[in-house]
């Protein structure tokens, strides 16, 4: 039905889409007062990369695909055993609470893929807007590029949009059932 008494109104938006922010921890101390964009850094420096999102809401989905992609130059070199993962205050368990996948490209670069197993259950008052937090270690190696030039380092974020597709967590659905958001 056409409102053509009062046309202009205001539409309040239900929820917002995922968003996600990667930082550098500029004293390694895993402290949230000195994040910055950019550092300096020397060869064999370690690196600690911090990915930050928050629990979206998740209104009609039975399932919840929730997945961040980190790709890294090939100047900076991933320590296997760095990584942790948290939802809200709670530290999540690798293989079990996520899966971590490594490749090392053909052309030096590594891409990280992090996907949440079973995100679903942090559809819950207590987790709803909480933050989603990746932490990790690169150690800038011999590759590095020097000077003003950049060492790129991208996330993405791949997240369900559609509450009508069965998503598993564990398998990518089809392109045009997801939003990315790129920082």
């Amino acid at each position: 039905v056409l409102d053509t008494v009062t046309p202009n109104r205001e539409v309040e938006v239900k929820a917002e889409k995922p968003t996600i922010d990667k930082k550098i921890d500029k004293d390694n101390d895993l402290k949230t007062d000195d994040l910055v964009d950019a550092n300096n850094a020397a060869i064999g420096d370690i690196v600690t990369y911090v990915l930050q999102s928050n629990v979206p809401e998740m209104i009609g989905y039975d399932k919840y695909y929730f997945i961040m992609k980190d790709h890294m130059s090939k100047g900076l070199t991933f320590n296997d055993n760095s990584i942790v993962v948290t939802v809200g205050d709670k530290t999540l368990v690798k293989d079990t609470d996520y899966t971590l996948t490594k490749t090392v490209n053909e052309d030096g670069t590594t891409d990280l893929k992090i996907v949440f197993n079973n995100f679903i259950q942090y559809n819950t008052v207590d987790y709803l807007g909480k933050p989603v937090v990746v932490t990790y270690t690169a150690d800038l190696n011999e590759d590095a590029v020097l000077f003003e030039l950049a060492n790129t380092n991208d996330v993405y974020l791949e997240y369900s949009n559609n509450p009508t597709v069965d998503y598993e967590g564990e398998n990518e659905p089809d392109y045009e059932d997801k939003d990315k958001e790129k920082d």
